[in-house]
């Protein structure tokens, strides 16, 4: 198995090099789908990959928790609070399988912005930081994040086939396409330039989100 982790701290690192401007347009609202998670009792343990991808998503769905509140609390728009929301569901479903499969769970959800690992916090703290820039940064962080999110699901969902695990990262990958097709909106209605993926190809962004009845990547401008 990869690690997830490492993963999202270098391709995001990456793109918080590239600033883009922002031209204000519109306020934009989002409200991400209700979650229904459930798991059920099994007696077979996880093998040590599929554990180390469990608790590597309880991390990143508390980053991307965490960041959005601390978004909202910045701009004060509605996406980020009804994102926020969502991410809470999110990890409060991954928890859940923590607790059902007896694995000790690494992080404390009292306190946003807290992480353990340094290079986790760090990155939390650049984040943030380019999410200040501008509004337009902002939808930016939110979008990169949801794209990621996504990518680690997929990998996660082809390294298992535990009913448990594939239920859970199934309905998260649904709902990070949801938030990924409200932030690309966003970027697009506070810029008026189309959303261009940052880690995803246009292809792999278009199919996503049409696969939900989501307009795609349209003619960039």
């Amino acid at each position: 198995m990869k690690t997830y982790v490492k993963i999202l701290m270098l391709s995001l690192l990456a793109i918080l090099l590239v600033f883009t401007a922002s031209v204000p347009v519109s306020l934009v609202q989002a409200s991400a789908p209700s979650e229904a998670i459930t798991t059920t009792n099994t007696t077979l343990p996880l093998s040590p990959e599929e554990e180390a991808t469990l608790l590597a998503m309880r991390v990143e769905e508390k980053l991307a928790h965490d960041v959005y509140a601390t978004l909202y609390d910045l701009w004060n728009m509605p996406i980020f609070l009804n994102i926020s929301q969502s991410e809470s569901r999110h990890t409060a479903s991954i928890a859940k399988l923590l607790s059902a499969y007896n694995i000790p769970d690494p992080v404390d959800d009292s306190q946003i912005g807290v992480f353990e690992d340094p290079e986790i916090q760090k990155l939390y703290t650049d984040l943030i930081a380019q999410g200040s820039v501008s509004l337009a940064e902002a939808y930016e962080v939110g979008a990169t994040i949801e794209e990621m999110d996504i990518m680690d699901l997929e990998e996660a969902l082809a390294e298992t086939d535990n009913a448990d695990l594939e239920r859970v990262y199934s309905n998260l990958k649904n709902g990070s396409i949801h938030h990924l097709s409200a932030f690309s909106r966003a970027i697009e209605n506070q810029t008026g330039i189309d959303y261009i993926p940052r880690l995803m190809t246009t292809e792999e962004y278009n199919q996503l989100t049409s696969s939900r009845g989501n307009r795609g990547l349209g003619k960039q401008r």
